[in-house]
């Protein structure tokens, strides 16, 4: 039987990556520039877009979150979380992920993409320094929107053109750690694998929808889910 076309979306934080908390001091400097203030953060990020954080982190600081401070306050982001890969990198990869995404490039009838949070220079930055780049040619990213289940849409979109075209019927799955990864992927009608080394609990992403759950990505129900056998 021909297998059924299929885009993957992979989240990054928590699901692929664990930054060593190099996006938050980032994100923090980068506040302290914008607003000098750095403790306007003191809510988790899993799950976030960089511009929902922007924008929460503003008007913690009783700022408004107009398009140019939000663009102002994540091209300081980007600049620190730049050096502090540079000076002390500190990302390292959850169990399993090079081998998954080795043995998922195999198929020809998978189009393995991202379905993040972090702008675009933000999720490259993140996967270099974790040495996972070269694996990931297409997205949905948080600069394309800050709504998480808007920028999937565009990371299905993308990847279609991977498959052949919009047109190609083709299943869709989105890789994981929190309910919201869930709940963004059921708003674009695709599956979810949920892993569980990042925010939620199994309890959690049980409750939100997801139709595979593993404790991580070494687990030989993750690629089995994700290639469809």
């Amino acid at each position: 039987m021909t297998p059924q076309p299929t885009v993957l979306l992979f989240d990054i934080d928590g699901t692929l990556v664990d930054a060593g908390g190099m996006g938050r001091v980032a994100m923090e400097e980068a506040f302290f520039r914008i607003c000098g203030q750095q403790d306007v953060c003191s809510f988790t990020f899993a799950g976030q877009t960089d511009a929902l954080i922007a924008e929460k982190g503003l008007r913690n600081a009783r700022l408004e979150p107009t398009p140019e401070r939000v663009q102002s306050l994540l091209s300081n982001y980007l600049e620190v979380l730049k050096r502090e890969i540079e000076t002390n990198n500190r990302a390292t990869l959850y169990p399993g992920c090079t081998q998954l995404l080795d043995t998922l490039r195999q198929y020809d009838h998978l189009a393995i993409g991202l379905g993040t949070g972090n702008v675009e220079a933000g999720a490259f930055l993140k996967l270099s320094a974790a040495g996972l780049g070269p694996y990931f040619g297409f997205g949905g990213y948080g600069s394309d929107h800050g709504n998480r289940a808007t920028l999937i849409r565009n990371g299905f979109l993308r990847g279609a053109v991977h498959l052949g075209g919009e047109q190609t019927p083709y299943r869709r799955v989105v890789i994981g750690d929190t309910a919201l990864d869930v709940e963004a992927a059921q708003a674009n009608q695709a599956e979810t694998l949920g892993v569980l080394t990042g925010g939620d609990t199994r309890e959690e992403l049980v409750a939100a929808g997801a139709e595979c759950i593993v404790e991580t990505l070494e687990d030989p129900r993750a690629a089995a889910f994700l290639i469809g056998a």
